[in-house]
């Protein structure tokens, strides 16, 4: 981007142009330069990892509910419920990650 500001001869292009003009010139440029140089990417909200298989992530989605539903009520049966939920969602993880560790190793 910095090559191609470098090549456009600013002193012709803004010659005899009022303030607004010279602004309205330089913007067109910068979005046309950004237009032709910037990658727009969508982002999602996350990257799916390799090892989270559909039954890992329904825990960790309870999981999340689990949490919502305690902080809403904050009772004791809800938190236990929760942290029930949390072991599960890390024991899944764990063996899932464990398992496609194995799994690349035996390759």
């Amino acid at each position: 981007m910095r090559e191609y500001l470098a090549k456009i001869d600013w002193n012709n292009t803004l010659k005899n142009k009022t303030a607004t003009e010279c602004w309205n010139v330089l913007m067109s440029e910068i979005d046309c330069i950004v237009d032709k140089f910037v990658l727009l990417e969508k982002q999602g909200k996350w990257s799916k990892k390799k090892h989270l298989s559909k039954e890992v992530i329904r825990k960790i989605k309870y999981n999340q509910m689990m949490w919502k539903r305690y902080r809403h009520t904050g009772s004791e049966e809800d938190y236990n419920i929760y942290k029930e939920a949390l072991n599960q969602a890390t024991a899944e993880i764990r063996n899932s990650k464990n398992k496609m560790n194995k799994k690349y190793l035996l390759i």
